[in-house]
Order: structure tokens, then C-alpha cells, then sequence
């Protein structure tokens, strides 16, 4: 089986063929590992490589690189080099022992001579522990991952799994990306596990992951519930069976008409995942994952007026406009919608907001504070009511440009 068919010719696997074939001549193995070939063997393209060397010493490895490529050499104490201007890392074979709380709480060691399968166990899933050899195209699997990725199944490599809570959330989203379901063993281990030393930071990249790539989301979400890490986010666990199942079925649905747009995407992904839960528990959960006000602002206004407009009447002209202001646009909205299927009223907000320029932002006012002083307003507390009268009859569609917005003034002036 030839692996990284379609990738041979490019110029970044002919720079991996290079400088395998430089460190072969010097006593060394380059490998392939991690997430490049798993997605090989899945039949998917790879964008990027991770080639971990065997049998020669980070200084020996650095000096080979010289005049080959250029390259950042300020992680080589953790046994990673990145290659400058191309997508590969070259790492070394390491040894990962706990000694601290937290992610990073880890005291790496570096060690050129370890065995295959021992530089392979510090993997998460035996799935990720695959190894291949790019010059005679020899799949190294000491931990069974080749017959795990035919299952369809993720697995722990060792007991050091537990070391790192993170990988207890990169199983939520490898699974929401994958549809693959968890070894019980798997499943076992991570309920005994704790994410009360993460950071939310590493938390909310974890959850973006999943929002932002899933395909099966409710895979996903149905782990946290199976290993029990859902009691981390109670207002998820607080949801009765058919509210759970809303939103898993909402969450798939989205995750097919998904923004390109990472940030709208976000949004989007976000505000059907909270879809069931109250404004207040929705700001409540959310930020459970991010410290970013203005992001959980909209997600919280978003989930709102989607929830009202599953339960109400189609808004019409002015209600449209009032949603677009308050959502700064109803692109989101009308998908969110659709994903619901709900699709007669999501067309029937496009249309009125592809009419009146509001898809993807607020309605403005055509009239401002010169436009009354102009005609005789003093600057201070009257005007700005006046403005504000203004803009709710421009809401309304009481007139729909300058001139006819200045003619209401002067009505209301007169």
C-alpha cells in the first residue's frame, strides 16, 4: 500500500523525501507521524507533516538541517523543529512525565534511542500512534491503530492518557469530526478524569474545534454524556431528553450549511449549540468555554431571536429590520433557521433582508443630529429624542430615504 499518493509529487513530500534520505545516509529514521498519516490511510489530502526522527541526537539533527532548509530550532529542548515556510515539524522521540497541573505541566525528555512503540505510546488514540516510513513506504503500527481506523474506533494507546484532561476534549471533537465511536475502556478511563485543571482558554479551543469542523457533532456531545463530562457544563446536562435531542439534531444540520467565514461560522455554531437553553444559562455556559464578551453578547442575542422565531409569526418588513439591528444582520439568523427546517420563514426573511441591503448588516439612520439642527433644533436632550422617533418610524417604513425622512421631521417639528 502506497500512502501520500496524490501528495508525492508536491514540493513539500519531496522536501520530507529529502531530508529522510539525508538522515538515513547519517544512521538515522525518519518517520511519519500523528494526524498526517492516519488521515493517509483514510484516504484524505494532507496539508502538513510531522517527521520524527530516530537514532541521532537533536544537535546532530540541526546540523544536517544547515543549507537544507530553514528552519525555527527554538523548541529543540522539547524535541521540536519547525521547518520555516513550509508545513512540517521535525520532532525527536521523547518521553512526557507529569509533574505539574495543567496542560503544559509536563517535564519533557528528549531520546533519540527510544524503541517505536515506547515514542509511540506518549500518542492520545492509537489511531494518532501510527508511524510510516515515507522512503520504504513501511506502515509501523506497534499499538493496533491501522485495525482501530478500519473499526472506526478511538482508543487510548496507554494509561498516560490520563496525564493530559485536554485529550479528554480532543476525543469530543476527533469524534464530532469523524463520527468514530470510543473504545468502553476509553470511555471508562476519561469519567475518571478531571478537567478542573484546565484552563478555559484550552477549554474554548477545544469546543471552536468541534463547532468549526464537526461533521457529527452529536457524536461529539453524546461522548461528554457516555464518559460523564457533561456534568462539566451543567446547563448541558440540565436539558431534558427531547431539548438534548433538538439540539444534537440542530447542531448536524448546521454543521452542513456552515459560513466558510471562521468567525460567522463561530457565531453560528455557537448559538445552535445554546439554542435550548434560557438567554441567562446560555451567557452562563458560554462562558464556560471563552472570556470574550463581545463574542458571547452575540451568541446570546442570536440564540434569543432564533428561539422567538421557532415559536412566533413571520416578522414582517419592520420586524425584519428590527432583527437586523439587533443581530447586525439575519444571514446567521435565516440559516439557523433553515438548519431547523423552518425553511418558508428563513426565505422569507432573506427576501425582505436582500431587499432593504440588511443580509449581513444593521440598518442605518438616514437622518442625524445635523438634520435637525438645520431645522432649528438646539444640540442637547430634544434632539436626541427626535432622533430616536426618527429612527423607530425609519423602522417602521414611515419613509425609506433622506428627503422623505426630513419631510417626518418637519412633521414632527410643525
Amino acid at each position: 500500500m502506497i500512502l501520500f499518493e496524490s501528495e508525492r509529487s508536491g514540493k513539500l513530500f519531496q522536501k520530507v523525501l529529502e531530508l529522510a534520505g539525508i538522515f538515513c545516509a547519517s544512521g538515522g529514521r525518519a518517520l511519519l507521524v500523528g494526524g498526517a498519516v492516519r488521515d493517509a490511510l483514510l484516504g484524505r489530502s494532507v496539508k502538513d507533516f510531522d517527521l520524527e526522527i530516530h537514532n541521532l541526537s537533536a544537535d546532530r539533527v540541526k546540523e544536517l538541517l544547515q543549507g537544507v532548509c530553514e528552519v525555527d530550532a527554538v523548541g529543540v529542548s522539547f524535541g521540536v523543529i519547525k521547518v520555516k515556510h513550509l508545513e512540517l515539524d521535525i520532532s525527536l522521540p521523547r518521553r512526557e512525565n507529569k509533574t505539574g497541573r495543567g496542560h503544559r505541566g509536563f517535564l519533557v525528555e528528549v531520546d533519540p534511542q527510544l524503541s517505536i512503540a515506547d515514542a509511540a505510546a506518549r500518542r492520545d488514540f492509537t489511531v494518532n500512534a501510527i508511524m510510516y516510513d515515507p522512503l520504504s513506504d513501511e506502515i509501523l503500527d506497534p499499538h493496533g491503530g491501522v485495525k482501530d481506523l478500519e473499526k472506526k474506533v478511538l482508543r487510548h494507546v496507554s494509561s498516560h492518557f490520563s496525564e493530559d484532561p485536554l485529550r479528554v476534549l480532543r476525543g469530543m471533537q476527533f469524534a464530532a469530526r469523524t463520527g468514530f465511536a470510543f473504545a468502553p475502556e476509553t470511555i471508562e478511563l476519561c469519567s475518571q478524569i478531571s478537567q478542573e485543571e484546565l484552563a478555559v482558554e484550552r477549554i474554548g479551543t477545544e469546543w471552536e474545534k468541534m463547532l468549526l469542523q464537526g461533521k457529527f457533532i452529536s457524536r461529539g456531545l453524546d461522548f461528554l454524556k457516555e464518559c460523564r463530562w457533561i456534568s462539566f457544563y451543567p446547563e448541558l446536562e440540565n436539558l431534558s431528553q427531547e431539548e438534548w435531542h433538538k439540539t444534537l439534531l440542530l447542531l448536524d444540520n448546521c454543521a452542513g450549511v456552515r459560513p466558510e467565514d471562521r468567525q460567522e461560522a463561530l457565531l453560528f455554531m455557537s448559538a445552535a449549540l445554546v439554542s435550548e437553553l434560557s438567554p441567562e444559562h446560555a451567557r452562563r455556559f458560554c462562558l464556560r468555554l471563552w472570556n470574550r464578551n463581545e463574542l458571547i453578547n452575540k451568541i446570546v442575542a442570536l440564540a434569543a431571536a432564533f428561539g422567538e422565531q421557532c415559536k412566533g409569526a413571520p416578522p414582517d418588513d419592520s420586524g425584519v429590520r428590527r432583527l437586523a439591528l439587533r443581530l447586525e444582520g439575519v444571514k446567521q439568523l435565516s440559516l439557523l433557521l433553515q438548519a431547523a427546517g423552518l425553511e418558508e420563514k428563513a426565505a422569507g426573511i432573506a427576501e425582505k433582508a436582500h431587499r432593504y441591503g440588511l443580509w449581513q448588516a444593521a440598518p442605518k439612520p438616514l437622518l442625524t443630529g445635523k438634520h435637525g439642527i438645520k431645522l432649528g433644533v438646539k444640540p442637547g436632550k430634544e434632539l436626541g429624542i427626535l432622533m430616536k422617533q426618527c429612527f423607530e418610524a425609519q423602522l417602521d417604513g414611515l419613509f425609506f430615504t433622506e428627503e422623505e425622512g426630513i419631510a417626518y421631521l418637519e412633521t414632527l417639528l410643525s
